[in-house]
């Protein structure tokens, strides 16, 4: 009897360690193969024991206000409104004029009179010298000019008075398997076709800003290619994910990590022959739209300005709480279709 016992102790003793090890269900032939039996042995009928889930990671500390899409539409949406984008190689859309520092001219040709006194006789070289010196005295090596642009994005006053700067692109002609192509003038002006809101994606740990912009137009035909039928794209559309929301280092704005771009369109056609004669020239155009609108959003002073938006969107809705305001954000999580963000308040 006694044995009986010794063993039953033993046997429970052995499917208790197993269990607080979650060694439920141990490869075969591990080490904890006949503890994992018996383990199992012990589970609710219908059940299978595994080791439990990787908790859930506790919230940041201090209070929290919840931001949802209506709020980011507010906003947001109120900042971008009146942005314009121009994608454009033709030269056809209309221009916008940045200023750009270049060369001066009449330095240039005080470096080239300077240079032509080495061909005087050596003896007056040095008076050359000093009269080019004197007559170029105080004279700019360089000099701002205005430069047209025919791609870009430019932003509303509202967005300019958060920080947001015009953005301007050179781009050129594509070169697809031979072929020779300009994008003709795609176009929008940024009014209540664009959607927006907050989600996080499976694989990020922290939230994103998603923004979806329609009514995309271009002249006809919308790529035109060189000694050859042309292209049009339809259902043209652009967006980017503004990825990573979190604190900034001192705790005092809401920022991103990175903006990702894209550009797409739900068909297009050659005129006139069959489609696969050209290529992948709109994939060509994708990615270079693409990587516009990823620059242009990625600048930053376009971030500053939209982590401006962001911050003032959160500080009204602690005010409504705490009318003293907040000191510092400690986290931005998200909450389905909206964002919880934690802040110590005032």
């Amino acid at each position: 009897m006694q044995g009986t016992w010794s063993n039953a102790w033993r046997l429970t003793l052995t499917a208790a360690v197993a269990l607080a090890a979650g060694a439920c269900a141990p490869p075969d032939g591990g080490p904890g193969e006949e503890a994992g039996s018996l383990a199992q042995a012990l589970c609710p009928a219908g059940q299978v024991c595994s080791p439990p889930p990787t908790p859930t990671p506790a919230p940041p500390p201090g209070s929290s206000v919840t931001l949802s899409q209506d709020d980011l539409v507010t906003y947001l949406g109120n900042a971008l409104r009146l942005a314009e984008i121009s994608i454009d190689s033709t030269g056809s859309a209309p221009p916008r004029y940045y200023p750009t520092s270049v060369t001066n001219p009449v330095w240039a040709q005080c470096q080239r009179d300077l240079a032509a006194c080495n061909l005087e006789p050596f003896a007056a070289r040095a008076a050359c010298r000093a009269d080019v010196r004197e007559s170029c005295a105080g004279v700019p090596t360089s000099i701002t000019t205005m430069v047209a642009a025919y791609s870009y994005v430019t932003f509303s006053d509202l967005a300019k008075s958060k920080g947001a700067k015009d953005r301007f692109f050179s781009i050129g002609t594509i070169q697809v398997d031979g072929f020779s192509a300009k994008i003709n003038y795609i176009n929008t002006y940024v009014t209540n076709n664009l959607a927006m809101g907050f989600s996080t994606p499976l694989s990020a740990t922290q939230p994103s800003v998603w923004l979806y912009l329609t009514g995309i137009t271009s002249n006809s035909p919308t790529i035109d290619i060189d000694n050859f039928p042309d292209i049009t794209l339809f259902g043209m559309n652009a967006g980017v994910s503004l990825d990573g929301l979190r604190p900034s280092a001192d705790g005092q704005r809401i920022e991103f990590a990175s903006a990702n771009g894209f550009f797409g369109f739900s068909s297009w056609d050659a005129n006139n022959v069959p489609d696969f004669l050209v290529g992948d020239m709109g994939g060509t155009v994708r990615t270079t739209a693409s990587g516009m609108v990823s620059s242009a959003f990625g600048d930053a002073s376009v971030r500053g300005a939209i982590s401006q938006v962001l911050t003032e969107m959160f500080a009204a809705k602690v005010v409504s709480v705490h009318p003293a305001g907040y000191s510092q954000i400690n986290g931005v999580v998200g909450d389905g279709a909206s964002i919880r963000v934690y802040y110590y308040s005032k």
